[in-house]
């Protein structure tokens, strides 16, 4: 078989891991199909060799190009877009006070857009350079059948995740005929995905913990372990998360530095772009990386010099008080944080125990906030304190993922390669939104427009690539256009307070599925010649599907094979 009759038969020979990060973006990539197995980071990325490329855009952009990554690192502060991922599922308010605010959601969809446009094209020349090597003949990038697998955060609401893949889609992932767009994983569930080819020692029956604490987020997951041969993981409860990590570190240092600057520059201009290249320059984020508490970094004090550079008319005793940080203020910007991220811990700790669970053996930390020994020794204090009262906890042990900041980007595609995630939870609700539908397909008046039926609620099991079968049936007159709608909608809410109308709160649209009807079949037509002018005709596709490929997001597509008959 031809590499295009394979593609052309839904066979799938490249999948791409894409882990879109507030402060980072990692690439991932596996081609079994075209004998490479082993998962590859993407690591040349331009202007610098690293396995993730800083999530920059440079805010100037010529007709032809836009500086990205690593090539915007000789910019200031001003002259880029950063932490765009806080953007998209609220306003730009956390950002406000620093340069890298967006005017809206919709203007850091568009920023998105670019960057992602921008890591498109250099994946699509960079991958095929590596298979082409050891598969001489192929026909290349555009003729591969390729799954771009997205991560997912956990704050995402499925409108939100839906926008974004469409924002991935308009960037170039998925734009030739034999690739697709899918969600992936869940933040937590794909770093707790990778522990599966690390040194952890997992046994079966285990329950596991997944702390992913990323630069915008930090996200947690319960699993448990099924079986060890083959290795296979089942979500206990759905995934959870909050808006905290390591860019809030970096704000907290920003307007510490900017408060300081204001009383002796009496310029907030200065005073504020000063901060910011402080907050982001390499003094301050080598420090934050490698910052741990005082029983091993003794009473440490940060030296901002770029402050004393910048304002070197100052006196120095002024000049050295303004570039010291005591440890105390340097463990306050850290403590917020860990504050929040133990809240949570507490409340996914006793949810487990709400539905039954019993001990939890491993609690694995991740993400580049989790690279933080500060966070891990903070964290390891807090798990000793909290067994007293959490009898789960007992037996359980903190580790740490090999590569923290790594390990999304590589579950993403470790559970692609050997289905180690079987069931999963939804969190969230799916339904369709129908006109005018009832068992005997008569028409039942106003009250009917907008009407929800339930398909998938929030809690539900989902089996792995399990699909979701709902049947749907309109009434239509003669004269009614020849095209229909189906609204697939979402919500948030307990399933025990779903809303059952468009009309209600708590109900937000995802999709519209169009369905074409070209105008009732001509045998219809002339079994029927003398039916009145209102005559009704029953449209019944067989399906709407609904399929899991392991994240809160479902697709959904439309199966039909109905046809038209007379009307009750």
């Amino acid at each position: 078989m031809s590499h295009r009759a394979d593609a052309a038969s839904g066979r799938t020979h490249v999948y791409v891991g894409v882990d879109f990060g507030t402060t980072f973006t990692g690439v991932s990539w596996m081609a079994p199909a075209l004998n490479r197995r082993n998962i590859t980071l993407v690591s040349d990325w331009p202007g610098g060799g690293a396995d993730k490329v800083p999530t920059i855009l440079a805010k100037e952009a010529t007709e032809k190009d836009r500086m990205w990554g690593f090539l915007c690192n000789h910019l200031d502060e001003s002259s880029k877009w950063r932490f765009l991922k806080l953007s998209l599922d609220r306003e730009p308010g956390q950002l406000k006070g620093t340069p890298w605010a967006p005017n809206s959601t919709s203007e850091a969809h568009a920023l998105v857009e670019d960057y992602l446009r921008q890591v498109y094209r250099h994946i699509r020349r960079s991958i095929p350079g590596e298979i082409a090597n050891d598969t001489p003949g192929l026909q290349g990038w555009d003729s591969w059948g390729i799954d771009f697998v997205f991560s997912v955060p956990g704050t995402w609401s499925p409108l939100v995740v839906h926008r974004f893949l469409e924002t991935a889609r308009r960037a170039g992932f998925g734009g030739q005929a034999h690739h697709r767009v899918v969600p992936g994983l869940t933040e937590s569930v794909a770093a707790v995905v990778a522990t599966s080819d690390r040194n952890i020692p997992l046994v079966e029956g285990d329950a596991v913990l997944s702390i992913d604490a990323g630069g915008g987020t930090t996200d947690l997951a319960f699993v448990t372990v099924q079986s060890m041969t083959p290795i296979m993981m089942k979500q206990v409860l759905p995934a959870t998360a909050i808006g905290v990590g390591s860019v809030m570190i970096d704000l907290t240092f920003k307007n510490l530095v900017e408060a300081r600057l204001d009383d002796y520059t009496k310029s907030p201009d200065l005073s504020r772009a000063c901060a910011a290249e402080m907050s982001q320059g390499n003094e301050f984020q080598d420090w934050k990386c490698k910052y741990t508490t005082g029983k091993k970094g003794g009473n440490h004090m940060f030296d901002a010099r770029p402050i004393s550079n910048a304002f070197g008319n100052l006196p120095i005793p002024v000049a050295n008080e303004l570039a010291s940080f005591k440890r105390e203020e340097l463990d306050q910007m850290f403590d917020r944080q860990i504050q929040d991220i133990q809240s949570h811990f507490v409340s996914a700790v006793d949810e487990f125990e709400r539905v039954g669970g019993k001990r939890v053996r491993h609690i694995v930390l991740s993400g580049g906030l989790g690279a933080s020994d500060y966070v891990l020794e903070k964290l390891q204090e807090f798990l000793e304190w909290l067994r007293n009262t959490r009898p789960c906890l007992g037996e359980a042990d903190l580790v740490r993922y090999s590569d923290p900041p790594l390990a999304v980007v590589r579950g993403l595609l470790i559970d692609r390669k050997n289905g180690i995630l079987g069931p999963r939870i939804a969190r969230a609700s799916y339904g369709v939104v129908s006109e005018q539908v009832d068992s005997n397909h008569r028409q039942r008046g106003d009250d009917s427009q907008g009407q929800i039926t339930w398909v998938i609620k929030q809690g539900d099991t989902i089996q792995r690539h399990h699909r979701v079968a709902h049947r749907i049936a309109r009434t239509f007159r003669k004269g009614d256009a020849e095209e229909w709608t189906v609204g697939i909608v979402c919500s948030s809410r307990s399933p025990r307070y779903l809303p059952n109308k468009m009309q209600q709160s708590g109900v937000q649209e995802l999709h519209q599925v169009s369905i074409p009807l070209n105008g009732p079949p001509a045998a219809v037509k002339s079994r029927f010649p003398l039916l009145p002018r209102y005559q009704r005709y029953n449209c019944t596709p067989s399906q709407l599907l609904f399929s899991s490929h392991g994240s809160l997001a479902l697709e959904f597509r439309l199966c039909f094979h109905g046809g038209f008959g007379p009307g009750g």
